[in-house]
């Protein structure tokens, strides 16, 4: 009867602390779901600044290089500090970041102590970069109330602050990283994966991150792989499509999960499309150009996957919240803030990349790209004459060069086009030849000439509608 007891009492003190664990780990999830909801607030209200620091660079652009163009400062229609305004917070329950983070700090003691630590550090960090970015765009309207503008050094200090700006983004695009990294390895130690719909919501945040994997990969400009993920997230919409996910709460003002959930699939999909452009080197719009093509597909990405467009992540969260408190919530992804320099300051007679970090592509436009030749010069500055090559037929070419299109639907009949490039000092620097149209005698035949050490070279390149030739330049250094 002894041993009886004992056994029983061994086996009521396992249940106990199973019983507590879970309670724990529950609680654990919960407060690392609300530093989820401190990050997306904090990307929200960048977004909101990234929005008022464009307008601002686009105001003294035309400032710059317009006669008689008059400033409007922005700033005195938005909040002093955007991120303590409560109306911007309307999808966070009204609560703003530094809100948010109390909400945190209540319940921290929650967590393992090193991650509790890890969020802190990186918590006041944040706090350190949001209120330094808010404070931007009030140094630079102090700077063009105060300063005499038809001072071009003055116009500098302006553009010097908003570089600050830049800087600021890509810091806090940096300790996105590291708090997600806490927070996705915290919550692999407290999920509870015995929980009914842990598996079906498992799948649902690979399909988010799948998303993520795909902008972190055109953020960084890092090409290998997002043709993988792409095939990988088309196979997990489909998989999806399938998901069973159960109403176990209410919220206040949420649509089906069916809605939420078909909201999802059709923004994963839309992110996959962008993708497989930004792969095949498609046009940008006019107004995207000066900005370049990572910043154009990441950026408009970024709205169907952020808040502020609708979301992939917030409808992610709202169907976990729906369905469970021990999984823990997406992160968004932080936009790109880009200067952009007016005409009279960037000159535009010689043609830069847009993006430094360049690859040679595979496919352009759904066309298989040849490269088997190479261009050497011996400079960072190259003239290019482009012209029809043997016979004026009518060739209709597009040029791509690193990755921007500098020459859409030409028409070489029609004389000879010089065009003045600068090389990437480091990494890879091309162009490509894009038929349109293939004359009265295909293939499309271009030929351009250069200098080489005193010398004119010429190099023909061929296209037709199955195929783009590629040059690869090389700047021979003595």
């Amino acid at each position: 009867m002894k041993g009886i007891l004992i056994i029983f009492f061994s086996f009521s003190l396992i249940l106990t602390n199973y019983s507590q664990t879970t309670v724990d780990n529950s609680k654990k999830i919960e407060t690392l779901n609300k530093y989820v909801d401190f990050m997306n607030a904090n990307i929200h209200g960048m977004t909101v600044i990234k929005v008022l620091l464009e307008n601002f660079n686009q105001e003294i652009n035309k400032y710059v290089d317009l006669e008689s163009f008059k400033l409007n400062d922005i700033n005195e229609y938005v909040s002093y500090d955007v991120f303590k305004e409560v109306e911007y917070y309307a999808g966070f329950n009204n609560n703003t970041p530094y809100e948010l983070l109390k909400l945190y700090n209540i319940s921290a003691n929650n967590l393992d102590v090193a991650d509790r630590e890890l969020l802190r550090t990186n918590s006041e960090r944040l706090l350190e970069i949001i209120s330094a970015t808010n404070k931007v765009r009030h140094d630079a309207s102090k700077l063009i109330k105060t300063l005499d503008l038809n001072d071009i050094e003055n116009v500098n200090k302006v553009y010097k602050e908003l570089e600050i700006g830049v800087k600021l983004f890509n810091e806090f695009y940096r300790v996105e990283k590291e708090v997600e990294k806490v927070i996705i390895s915290a919550g692999l130690k407290y999920e509870s994966k015995s929980e009914k719909s842990y598996n079906e919501l498992s799948e649902l945040k690979s399909l988010s991150r799948l998303c993520k994997n795909i902008l972190t990969k055109i953020r960084e400009k890092e090409e290998n792989g997002i043709d993988n993920n792409i095939e990988q997230l088309l196979v997990q919409i489909e998989k999806c499509k399938n998901l069973k996910i159960e109403k176990v709460s209410n919220l206040a003002g949420d649509n089906s999960v069916g809605d939420n959930l078909k909201d999802v699939l059709e923004r994963c999909t839309h992110i996959s499309k962008m993708g497989k452009q930004y792969l095949n080197n498609e046009s940008i719009p006019q107004r995207f150009k000066a900005y370049g093509r990572t910043f154009y597909y990441y950026n408009e990405m970024n709205t169907v996957y952020n808040f502020i467009g609708g979301s992939t992540v917030f409808n992610v969260n709202n169907l976990i919240k729906l369905n469970s408190r021990s999984i823990v919530q997406q992160i968004e992804m932080p936009t790109i803030f880009q200067i952009i320099y007016p005409k009279k300051i960037e000159s535009g007679e010689v043609i830069k990349a847009t993006d430094t970090n360049v690859f040679i592509p595979v496919k352009v436009k759904e066309r298989t790209v040849t490269k088997n030749k190479v261009m050497r010069v011996d400079g960072p500055v190259v003239t290019l004459q482009l012209y029809d090559h043997m016979i004026q037929d009518g060739d209709v070419v597009s040029i791509n060069f690193n990755g921007d299109w500098i020459l859409e639907k030409e028409e070489l009949e029609k004389g000879s086009k010089t065009v003045k490039i600068k090389l990437n000092e480091e990494g890879k620097n091309f162009l490509l030849l894009h038929a349109e149209s293939v004359g009265k005698r295909p293939p499309n035949t271009m030929a351009l000439s250069y200098m080489y050490k005193g010398d004119k070279k010429e190099i023909i390149l061929k296209s037709d509608l199955n195929t783009s030739e590629l040059i690869e330049i090389i700047q021979v250094k003595n």
